[in-house]
């Protein structure tokens, strides 16, 4: 080969040579000009790599872009800009392609235009080819519904064949396969709605003779258990009451069942289903009232009871019981349940019968759960290989369900059992393991960290992701329980995740940081206590002791031999660091299990802490104690309960000087607190069971109380509750500066002190949180304990020789009297409210009410209250006013003044209204306020002025009248208030040049003035004159030549008041202006420069079609929002106000129930703001509508008319021509009632009523739910919620005795169904003490709303709900609360009760029965004080019934000729009443309730009842 001939360097050289030395040099420095332009051809292989890694991101992020935009992209099927009319060129398919391509995109979308394209095929059978084609297609949705569907489409599709069913129940499968089918596809709703739908069809669920088999089959006996059994067989049957129960006719009623308490087979096969679904869904209170309605035997439902209670070692004990009388030939079940404790209705024939074998196999799984719950794994391994001997057997279809769950938790639970447990795996079929994989990855991937065997749990996580999602997408928002249940295994599948991570690095090995931040992570992540199971907490802290075991063994194998790994760790260190976390994770357990009332899990995990614990801590004594106070407590047996109290006080007595125990500075308050406690604790016991009794029981312990007599005894009991919570006061006020200085910004509201105690961690801020919870729970405890000693005190009589007595009457010798106990109440409330106590709030009217019964106790008060924020008064506004007159006042006037001038406008309509009264009687208070609030805010007068004119001038005019009408007929007349009085109603109604008046009301002083005044006299002279006979033809003379129009309407806001109209904020000084009303609660500090102002006021108004004619106003806010408002003009709206705080507080006292939170049991409420005692405001609320009006609409739809009136209904004329056989129907409507409650028995009552519901639809309410739900799962959801609501409302008021419950006085929100009350104009008892037809109901639960909670009844929706918030109210604290909240009607009653107790006292006069209670005394304070006391007994347990009778003895119908009948139809008949039945005082919250639902739902009282209440809707 040649030369290159453009090679310049073969011919120079020295060019050679040049370029040789710079070659050399080039490969240690290249030049410059190499870097700048030339390509190193030293280029490292990961340079090729990044760019390629680059490109190959940067591609696939253009591709994602690409899909994206066209996933985005908006595809246009048609055009409809296509001539001037396109709908008339719109084809089919222009239809069907954008549904089409939506049912692509979206499944729940498809599955809807499937059950619509299905109905509407289906209606286009002709009637001959249906019958065959119906049966075709039910064996196909028999087939879809059988198979073991997953994934979000499936689970669509399941979903859309239920609502298929649903729509055309003759197309419906056998109930087994619908509650399999739902279950397997998590459509726990549309199948609920689905199997009641059948249970309605089929009266209850008993077949038709005719038809039904045909249309809806059910399964036989055979197949309703899924497991045969060889050594159990049913003793007994219902073919037989069936049989017999069906020869009435073609179908069977519910309330033949309901009566009964029997089902056929076929029937309790469906509310087996139904059952299984309700349990899914997490419904259990649902789930006992099914049970209640078809066990036969007691062992369920009281089994189901004790469940729901948390006590699964009872109920375990029962189904072992019932269990094992099943192998017991000719066992007598009717004398079992006979001797048992539970007796529905006090009737046991309904128990005479053998559980069914549904009902069996209901005990068999219940058992296993039960021990599930106690964490008794190897005796759930026992029984579950009992059951099924050989292990490969349990994935047979009779026992996956839930033996398989139950075999391989128990062994995973128990490290002996995972040999056994190894084998198992090993050794199953590729199907088997993809059957445990679908159903249990997270347990496989347990069980695979066991084995460490971590590549394969990494495998099963993601195959636990991958399922969870499948499994989530398609669950209902609404669906909360199936959601909970699927959340509640995220948390350990998380912290798999977390400890695969941390082992899968080295470097987490080689410092302690790793460590520290995974451990403090699980510390501060628990599950809830009251929202998770008992299970779900066992398997967070099992699984992590399992991992710290792992990491502990990691660790040991990493070390050298002086015990020292990589960065310096210590193994020592490690094994100390662990064993405390450890710790933490079993006391943590225990605590939870114990709030579950899971006391043996708690206390087995007790004892673990002890175990390995290397000394007692004050933590632990805490837990211990708290726990056997526990077991205490729910001891039946008194002797059994005071011994445990007994030893429990033995053994924190034995531990206090114990040197072994630690106890850290932060934790001797607490214990002292402690102390004090269990010594009140044993004082209540002496109190109720006698100081003899508690001497006794610490004899046998060797427990010595100072004292030679019982009075003795319980008088060092006394001191000894005494001495420790003075010591825990006395200890934080010690460390008070020192707290403070530390802990700005800490609240310590709701803090658990024990939880926060079982914490390893020692910071400073915790010990600071610890502080303040613990001082302000001392303080509060003490006030507590001193005012329960009181109120005990109190209740006895006082006697003569002293106050300074104890229960027993006699003179003790700890200087304790009730002036220094309410003393030390006053002290130690006011200081727990100084640090910040929350519930020291709700002690205030109990303050109020110890100051004014011992005067010299207002001085301390008044001097404790200094320093104490204002706003924590803010809700006890009303109550603090009505003492102003009174001696105590004094006391007041600094908050009241301080509050003033930091919040005015939070006391500025409080005190309006009560200085009507006040200014006569405390002229001085009256002006020192009204210098501070009214002058300085002439804006807020002005607002109040023109709310006043809003109200229309007739009925402004009226009320006048009627104030005017009693000056006149007084005797002797008062000339100078009848002038008063005139001028006012001149100024306020016939001026026609008032300023800003408003079009209407100028309009209405024109056309009446010269009238007035021509009657009148200019100045008043001719009223003078006036008899009342004339004044009265004047007055209706006036009246009846101004008609106002009916209905609701729409007018202008200037047609009343020019200044609203023209109001606007920006025109007034920045210091000037109007708060929103309604803002200031007290619950929290409020913040007045955030408060919403008002900017203007809508100009047109909405006026109501009632009486009053009340107009909603609608308040322009300047946060550029609007809130509307009724403005309620004529009536005193503080009864409605103080109804309102009763609720609230009533909440916050359901709030802290835990069964009542668990449910979310409460009262919705609103603002109602009085502003005068002429005027006030009411919160609107938006998205509601009256309960009449949706049934209206309903009886509208029914008979295809437009518009329907309840009034209209034929029931309406069926009771007025039955009154006729007893009356005059012109003699007026109290004559005519009267009269039939004298004559009309009970049999002519109920079979009207039954002629009444023939004639209205029973479901007309459950079609107006329907019509507002958009899927089953809503339905279930608003139904539920109503039910609860209902219950809530009916429950607190009737303890409040809210009468008048007609069906304008109920709202449905139509956001979430719940039940709201309104208008409670007659509250106490007034509406059974007061209206001419007596009100003799508690409350209203008729046919439409019981109807609509078919085929379910009140005892499973709304009997259960009850119980828990009548108990929760009923509690101790929570009774003193609503008592004292309550006593403000008696400090400051209202002029309409004033009225009525004047009126009452007349009529009872004239009657000759005048109650001794009346008789000289003074009526404006014994009717209230009445009231009060009727609501006490209500708390206290006391039949309905008597609590009626009460009311009626004490009423306008007192004394009267039909009085004995009135007494005679609330009482009840003892053949069909369980209120008959029953003494004066009920047994248990469960017996109220029952007696309160009885005489709600009694027809003899519902057909007596007003017609305009419209009793039979």
């Amino acid at each position: 080969m040649g030369d290159d001939p453009d090679d310049d360097s073969s011919s120079s050289p020295l060019l050679s040579q040049l370029l040789s030395q710079s070659s050399s040099s080039s490969s240690s420095q290249p030049s410059r000009l190499q870097m700048r332009f030339e390509r190193s051809n030293i280029v490292s292989p990961a340079v090729h790599i990044k760019r390629a890694v680059l490109a190959k991101r940067q591609k696939e992020a253009w591709e994602a872009r690409s899909k994206m935009a066209r996933v985005n992209q908006v595809v246009m099927y048609r055009r409809y800009r296509v001539g001037e009319l396109p709908d008339i060129q719109l084809k089919t398919q222009d239809i069907i392609l954008p549904l089409q391509a939506l049912a692509r995109r979206d499944p729940a979308m498809a599955g809807k235009l499937f059950c619509v394209l299905f109905d509407r095929l289906f209606s286009e059978i002709s009637d001959i080819e249906k019958q065959s084609y119906t049966i075709q297609m039910r064996d196909h949705v028999q087939k879809v519904l059988q198979r073991n569907y997953k994934g979000t489409s499936n689970t669509v599709f399941v979903g859309s064949i239920l609502r298929i069913a649903h729509q055309h129940l003759q197309l419906t499968p056998d109930p087994i396969t619908i509650g399999e089918g739902s279950v397997r596809s998590n459509n726990f709703p549309t199948g609920v709605i689905l199997l009641e739908a059948m249970l309605n069809y089929n009266g209850g669920g008993a077949a038709s003779a005719t038809n039904a088999t045909a249309i809806l089959p059910v399964a036989d006996d055979a197949s309703t258990s899924k497991r045969k059994r060889s050594s159990r067989n049913s003793t007994g049957s219902s073919t037989a009451a069936a049989a017999s129960l069906s020869k009435s006719g073609s179908g069977i009623s519910q309330d033949a069942f309901e009566n009964s308490n029997l089902l056929p087979d076929k029937a309790e096969s469906d509310w087996n289903q139904l059952a299984r679904l309700y349990k899914s869904l997490r419904e259990d209170d649902i789930l006992l009232g099914i049970s209640e309605k078809i066990s036969r035997t007691t062992t369920t439902r009281q089994a189901l009871e004790n469940e729901l209670k948390g006590d699964w070692a009872t109920a375990l004990r029962i189904y072992e019981e019932g269990l094992s009388h099943l192998d017991e030939p000719g066992y007598n079940w009717e004398s079992s349940a006979s001797s048992s404790s539970y007796s529905k209705s006090g009737n046991s024939s309904t128990d005479s019968h053998a559980p069914t074998p549904s009902e069996i196999e209901q005990w068999e799984e219940g058992k296993l759960v039960c021990i599930e719950k106690l964490g008794k794994w190897d005796a759930l391994r026992q029984h579950t290989l009992m059951e099924v001997p050989d292990p490969q057997d349990l994935f047979g279809e009779q026992y996956i369900v839930p033996y398989l769950r139950h075999f391989i938790t128990s062994h995973i639970k128990e490290e002996k059992n995972w040999p056994e447990l190894f084998k198992f795996l090993d050794c199953l079929s590729p199907e088997q393991r993809d059957i445990l994989e679908l159903r249990y990855p997270a347990d496989l991937a347990i069980v695979s960290v066991v084995r460490q065997d971590f590549d394969r749990a990494r495998h099963f996580v993601m195959k636990y992701h991958h399922t969870f999602v499948e499994e989530w997408a398609p669950l209902h928002p609404l669906a909360t329980s199936a959601r909970h249940r699927k959340l509640q295994t995220l948390q350990n599948v998380v912290e798999i995740d977390e400890f695969l991570q941390f082992v899968g690095h080295e470097s987490n090995f080689r410092s302690q940081a790793p460590l520290k931040r995974l451990l403090s992570s699980w510390s501060s992540r628990y599950p809830d206590s009251k929202e998770d199971d008992v299970t779900v907490w066992e398997d967070v802290t099992a699984h992590r002791i399992l991992y710290m075991q792992i990491l502990r063994e990691k660790f040991a194998r990493l070390c050298n031999d002086g015990g020292e790994l990589e960065g310096g760790i210590s193994m020592n260190w490690v094994h100390e660091f662990l064993n405390t976390h450890k710790r933490q994770s079993y006391h943590m357990m225990a605590i939870a299990a114990r709030k579950m009332n899971n006391l043996h899990v708690a206390d087995f995990y007790l004892r673990l802490v002890i175990k390995s614990s290397p000394q007692l801590t004050f933590p632990i004594v805490q837990s211990l104690v708290k726990l056997y106070t526990m077991k205490a407590r729910a001891s039946t047996d008194e002797t059994d309960c005071i011994d445990k109290f007994v030893k429990a006080l033995k053994f924190i007595e034995g531990k206090r000087n114990d040197a072994t125990l630690k106890v850290e500075l932060h934790h001797q308050q607490p214990m002292f607190l402690l102390l004090g406690k269990m010594y009140s604790e044993i004082f209540e016991l002496c109190i109720n069971h006698g100081p003899e009794k508690i001497d006794r029981a610490a004899k046998a312990v060797g427990l010595t109380i100072a004292g030679s007599t019982p009075q003795r005894v319980q008088e060092e009991i006394f001191s000894q509750a005494h001495k420790w919570l003075q010591k825990a006061v006395d200890l934080s006020d010690e460390s008070s500066a020192s707290v403070a200085s530390g802990s700005s910004g800490l609240s310590g509201f709701g803090e658990d002190d024990e939880s926060a105690s079982s914490s390893s961690s020692s910071s400073s801020s915790s010990t600071i949180i610890d502080k303040i919870v613990t001082r302000d729970k001392s303080h509060l405890k003490f006030g507590k304990f001193c005012d329960h000693v009181l109120k005990t005190r109190e209740a006895q009589p006082t006697s003569s020789s002293s106050s300074n007595t104890m229960a027993t009457g006699k003179e003790t010798d700890f200087g304790q009297n009730r002036e220094v106990l309410g003393s030390s109440v006053v002290s130690n409330v006011l200081d727990a409210m100084r640090h910040g106590s929350e519930g020291a709030i709700y002690m205030i009217p109990r303050l109020l009410e110890i100051i004014g019964t011992y005067p010299r106790l207002a001085q301390e008060f008044a001097h404790k209250v200094r320093g104490i924020p204002s706003w924590m008064f803010i809700r006890w506004i009303s109550q603090m006013l009505s003492l102003l007159d009174k001696p105590e006042g004094g006391a007041l006037l600094g908050i009241l003044t301080d509050l003033a001038q930091t919040y005015p406008q939070a006391l500025y309509y409080p005190f309006k209204i009560s200085s009507e009264t006040l200014v006569l009687t405390a002229p001085k208070i009256v002006a020192n306020l009204e210098r501070i609030l009214i002058r300085p805010y002439p804006l807020l007068d002005q607002f109040t002025q023109h709310l006043e004119i809003m109200t229309h001038p007739e009925h402004r005019f009226k009320d006048h009248m009627d104030a005017l009408k009693n000056l006149i007929k007084a005797s002797p007349r008062d000339d100078q208030a009848i002038i008063a009085m005139f001028k006012e109603i001149s100024a306020d109604v016939f001026t026609e040049k008032r300023p800003l008046f408003g079009d209407y009301n100028i309009s209405f002083a024109k056309k009446h003035s010269s009238e007035w005044y021509s009657a009148c006299g200019q100045e008043g002279q001719k009223l003078i004159k006036l008899d009342l006979k004339k004044f009265q033809d004047f007055i209706v003379g006036m009246m009846n030549k101004h008609k106002m129009a009916s209905g609701t309407m729409k007018m202008k806001l200037k047609e009343f008041s020019l200044w609203l109209t023209e109001f606007e904020m920006a025109n007034h000084p920045s210091s000037q202006y109007i708060e929103l009303p309604g803002q200031y609660t007290g619950l929290s500090k409020p913040i007045p420069d955030d408060h919403i102002k008002i900017s203007s006021f809508d100009p047109d108004v909405l006026v109501m079609g009632s009486l009053r004619k009340p107009k909603r106003l609608k308040i322009r806010g300047n946060d550029e929002k609007d809130y509307p408002f009724l403005v309620k003009g004529g009536e005193d709206l503080r009864l409605d106000q103080r109804v309102q705080q009763l609720f609230s507080v009533m909440n916050e006292a359901l709030a802290t129930d835990q069964a009542c939170c668990k449910r979310k049991l409460w009262v919705r409420t609103y603002q109602v703001i009085p502003m005068t005692s002429r005027v006030g405001i009411i919160e609107w609320l938006n998205n509601t509508k009256p309960i009449k009006e949706l049934i209206e609409h309903q009886l509208a739809v029914h008979y295809n008319t437009n518009k329907y009136e309840l009034s209209k209904l034929e029931a309406g004329a069926e009771h007025h021509r039955w009154l006729g056989h007893y009356g005059n129907n012109n003699s007026g409507p109290g004559p005519l009632y009267q009269a039939m409650f004298v004559k009309a028995n009970r049999a002519d009552t109920t079979a009207k009523v039954a002629r009444q519901y023939e004639i209205v639809p029973s479901n007309l309410l459950q079609r107006a739910i329907w019509s507002l739900a958009s899927s089953p799962e809503s339905y279930l959801y608003i139904r539920n919620q109503f039910a609860r609501t209902l219950a809530t409302f009916s429950i607190c008021s009737y303890i409040i005795g809210i009468g008048d419950r007609h069906l304008d006085n109920f709202l449905l929100h139509h956001k979430d169904g719940g039940l709201v009350g309104i208008d409670f104009g007659h509250a106490f008892g007034t509406a059974t003490q007061f209206l001419p037809i007596p009100e003799l109901i508690p409350f209203r639960l008729t046919r439409q709303f019981t109807s609509f909670l078919q085929p379910l009844d009140a005892q499973g929706l709304l009997t259960h709900n009850m119980t828990y918030a009548l108990a929760a109210l009923q509690r101790p604290a929570s009774k003193d609360i609503l008592l004292n909240v309550m006593d403000v009607f008696v400090k400051e009653p209202l002029l309409d009760w004033q009225k009525l107790a004047a009126r009452l006292a007349k009529e009872q006069r004239g009657t000759g029965t005048s109650s001794s209670l009346t008789k000289g005394d003074d009526n404006a304070k014994w009717f209230p004080r009445k009231k009060i006391e009727i609501a006490k007994q209500k708390l206290e347990g006391y039949n309905p019934a008597h609590i009626t009778t009460t009311e009626i003895k004490y009423s306008v119908h007192g004394g009267t000729s039909y009085e004995a009948s009135l007494f005679a139809i609330v009482k009840g008949d003892a053949k069909v009443n369980i209120r008959a039945r029953v003494g004066p005082v009920c047994k248990s919250p469960k017996e109220q309730v029952e007696c309160l639902i009885d005489q709600a739902t009694d027809p003899n009282i519902l057909g007596r009842t007003w017609a305009g209440w419209a009793p039979w809707v």
